[in-house]
């Protein structure tokens, strides 16, 4: 029985001398994931690393990791980050510093200490209504545009897996319709 200590007796270790190789590490431990999750990952981890200072991970106190979440939430030019992208940053932190002690690299983790607050949604705000989405689509040229606002629509399609469609992924049935095979987010066929 290991009681509170089982948290600080990391079971695999890393050869990074320095936050940057950490960071690459941690990078390469999610290269089977999301492209878009690394891109944000590899950015988020840069900016935390260089808003820690000379100190680096390895010194770094709670209050020296609030300081450089503090500090990522402001942009270069000064103007405030929204709350919703301040909880990704928050995210990708906590996930950093967890791998951090988890690997050995640092002797605590800080990530309990810190907390995402509540951001409101804003998706709801962003959302043609039924009216304004057929006023879209009627208004669109015939042919190409209008059958691409249509597939979009009936379909449930985000502009990703619209843009990405191929004619291998439209199933044609015995009715003379046309099923389509998306292949949507988290690479999940639907």
């Amino acid at each position: 029985i290991l009681g509170p200590e089982v948290d600080r007796l990391p079971t695999l270790h890393t050869n990074a001398r320095t936050d940057r190789e950490l960071l690459e590490v941690w990078l390469k431990s999610h290269r089977d994931g999301s492209a878009h999750t690394v891109r944000v990952y590899a950015r988020v981890g840069e900016r935390f690393v260089a808003a820690l200072g000379d100190g680096g991970l390895r010194r770094a106190t709670v209050e020296g990791v609030q300081a450089a979440l503090e500090a990522m939430r402001v942009r270069a030019d000064g103007q405030p980050v929204k709350d919703a992208t301040v909880n990704t940053y928050v995210g990708a932190v906590k996930s950093f510093l967890g791998f951090a002690h988890r690997v050995g690299y640092t002797r605590f983790n800080a990530a309990p200490f810190i907390k995402l607050k509540k951001a409101p949604r804003q998706v709801a705000q962003r959302i043609l209504g039924e009216l304004e989405t057929r006023k879209l689509i009627d208004a669109a040229n015939p042919g190409r545009d209008r059958l691409m606002l249509e597939i979009a629509y009936y379909g449930g399609l985000r502009v990703s897996e619209l843009v990405s469609l191929s004619w291998a992924q439209v199933i044609e049935r015995d009715s003379g319709e046309a099923q389509l095979e998306i292949v949507g987010k988290g690479r999940k066929a639907r």
